[in-house]
């Protein structure tokens, strides 16, 4: 087999495998139901088609799709530790490493995001990440857990606050008026 059929197995079997990450290792024993990137993946991509009215933009798909991709190889890192710790570049060092062992260039959809989108993007992440908490923590998940959730509720109400309308990096009214909706009526939701 040639050299470049070898690389392309290579980047096939790692892209494939990029969304078997286990999320939230470090709480494994707290889990009821541990959350592969592809969960968390599918799950943020079926928020973000709800609540852009089942058409949102392709380079936001594609974004969220390839976002913790690279968490295959850099390992998952909650986002209430990734904004403790900026200066490490996890986003960076994730999408360098899916770059490097699969071909894709996931910075080449961030880079075609709006200031607004990249809001988008991260309230979905915050959101998803809060959405899955919330539920293991009422499935009997407790200790850091319980932290993590918090976190990720701080968060998404910060990044809401910034995003308000006349600020630079304003949310689309109706996404931000369901968001707010979900936020303030989550303790009702029924998984």
């Amino acid at each position: 087999m040639n050299q470049d059929n070898l690389l392309f197995l290579r980047q096939l079997t790692a892209t494939w495998s990029s969304g078997q990450t286990t999320r939230y290792h470090q709480h494994l024993k707290q889990l009821q139901n541990p959350q592969s990137v592809a969960e968390h993946t599918f799950n943020g991509l079926m928020l973000l088609t709800f609540l852009y009215d089942n058409a949102p933009p392709q380079n936001l798909v594609m974004s969220f799709l390839l976002h913790d991709a690279g968490e295959r190889w850099v390992g998952d890192i909650p986002y209430p530790t990734k904004a403790k710790l900026p200066s490490i570049g996890w986003d960076d060092m994730e999408k360098q490493e899916l770059r490097q062992r699969t071909g894709i260039d996931a910075a080449k959809w961030d880079d075609r995001l709006s200031v607004p989108q990249r809001n988008v993007l991260k309230v979905i992440d915050l959101l998803e990440g809060y959405l899955y908490c919330l539920h293991e923590t009422r499935a009997g998940g407790k200790g850091a857990l319980c932290n993590v959730r918090d976190g990720y509720r701080q968060a998404l109400e910060r990044r809401i606050f910034l995003s308000a309308p006349g600020t630079p990096g304003e949310l689309p009214e109706e996404f931000m008026s369901k968001v707010t909706v979900l936020l303030l009526a989550s303790d009702k939701l029924e998984f």
